[in-house]
């Protein structure tokens, strides 16, 4: 298929699901071949969720709710306090963007989409009503992220640390859910789905 031709599939994709084709388009003229990305936006749009999120809910309220075994331990109320208020109900789409990629790409990916990228509530709100989710592949929410300091002997900060997301994924040695916390410097892998909310 001809560079026109594949502009044209991206184009009509874009419109599918609700994306800025000329915007994408600009970009793919900027960064690579256009079949290269026609083949990354085939994969893209995944499955959608309805779930309920409900903000009146303390941190710790949210993670029983996920009911995961296993909780990273800087997940906490002072690292990731809640945000937003009330009760309301949000669609979430995993977005598979099947090549390994850093988090502003990812973020980039998302926004040409005309989406967002999920928040930690909306993340756990996932992970409540859909569990199985993440025994099949990582789910992360770019929306919140924290700076965590690092401590020292005396439990001080020292001024040191990294940002970090909130993830959901499976341990595979223990064959348990696990909600953790990455950081966000990090390339992520192909399979990788970045939870997102439509704008």
């Amino acid at each position: 298929m001809s560079d026109f031709g594949v502009a044209h599939q991206a184009e009509i994709t874009l419109r599918k699901v609700g994306g800025d084709a000329p915007l994408l388009l600009e970009r793919i003229a900027e960064s690579e071949s256009l079949a290269r990305m026609f083949a990354v936006l085939a994969l893209c749009h995944g499955e959608e969720f309805d779930v309920r999120v409900d903000c009146g809910k303390t941190l710790a309220e949210m993670l029983a709710a996920c009911n995961c075994p296993l909780v990273d331990p800087v997940i906490t109320g002072g690292n990731f306090p809640v945000t937003g208020s009330g009760v309301y109900v949000v669609t979430i789409r995993l977005f598979h963007f099947g090549r390994k990629l850093n988090t502003d790409r990812a973020k980039e990916g998302v926004r040409l989409l005309r989406h967002r990228p999920a928040r930690k509530e909306e993340l756990l709100a996932l992970g409540a009503a859909r569990p199985e989710l993440q025994t099949k592949f990582r789910i992360v929410a770019l929306g919140s992220v924290s700076p965590i300091l690092y401590e020292d002997d005396h439990g001080a900060a020292t001024g040191q640390g990294y940002r970090y997301v909130p993830v959901l994924e499976f341990d595979a040695s223990s064959n348990k859910r696990e909600i953790s916390a990455l950081r966000s410097s990090i390339t992520w892998d192909e399979n990788v789905r970045f939870a997102a909310v439509p704008l």
